[in-house]
């Protein structure tokens, strides 16, 4: 396809879920997606130095983090993937969202549906299923997955965020383009994509809320799903996750 794509994800202490967000990132089929980590922990720099995946050293503000991400990739890629470090695609996101956006000339573009996926401390795994905002916020697209042009991003300099923000990407993100006069679309594209919950995360997803407002899908059907569109997920070394906070759990 002749593209070639960044995407910056910054995390502090989700190694867990970490190893299978790059791998479903480097598997992306027809584009060239590069992968920058950006932290400051010293488990995941050992990580990414042990996988050859590249790394920038940042101290832990999200959204100082994730611009010196974007900005770390400037002048080198057509596209920027937005992506946190527990989000998920299916190996052809970027290709189907790429050619979207190539064919009708739109440089900021995103998708309204998404899976969410909880592991619990046994290894019960939930999965939900979000079809969209229903309120006043209607056709407006998830963060996850969002895709900017460099002409975007060179609009806004290529930082999407507040400095010092902690919170409040998406929109921060949805702000700042819109002061360029640049709107994210969506791309009406069912493009599978999904965030996972992990055991004892200080910051994890609150599935309880998000089931809330969207359905659960049918136990049956999880694994189905997972092969389908995210085979990375199997990557999760869960039950290690788990070994390793009930020893901290209890001071050994």
């Amino acid at each position: 396809m002749g593209v070639k794509i960044g995407c910056p994800v910054p995390v502090q202490d989700r190694l867990v879920t970490l190893r299978a967000t790059i791998a479903s990132i480097q598997d992306q089929k027809d584009v060239e997606v590069v992968p920058l980590v950006i932290t400051d922990n010293q488990k995941v720099l050992d990580w990414c130095e042990k996988s050859a995946v590249k790394y920038l050293v940042h101290e832990n503000i999200l959204a100082d983090k994730w611009n010196a991400g974007f900005k770390f990739f400037k002048d080198s890629v057509d596209f920027v993937l937005f992506s946190g470090s527990d989000d998920l695609y299916y190996q052809g996101y970027c290709r189907e969202m790429v050619s979207y956006m190539l064919k009708n000339s739109i440089e900021a573009a995103g998708i309204e549906q998404y899976y969410f996926l909880d592991i619990g401390d046994d290894g019960y795994k939930r999965m939900a299923f979000w079809s969209g905002y229903k309120n006043e916020r209607r056709g407006e697209t998830v963060g996850a997955g969002r895709m900017l042009s460099y002409k975007a991003l060179d609009a806004i300099s290529w930082a999407p965020f507040n400095t010092g923000s902690m919170r409040y990407m998406d929109s921060q993100m949805t702000s700042s383009l819109a002061t360029a006069g640049i709107n994210i679309v969506s791309s009406g594209l069912s493009l599978p994509a999904m965030g996972v919950t992990c055991p004892a995360w200080k910051s994890k997803r609150k599935f309880e809320n998000i089931v809330k407002e969207c359905p659960l899908i049918p136990w049956y059907r999880i694994d189905r799903v997972l092969s389908d569109y995210f085979p990375e997920v199997f990557l999760l070394d869960i039950e290690g996750h788990i070994k390793e906070n009930d020893r901290t759990s209890h001071g050994k």
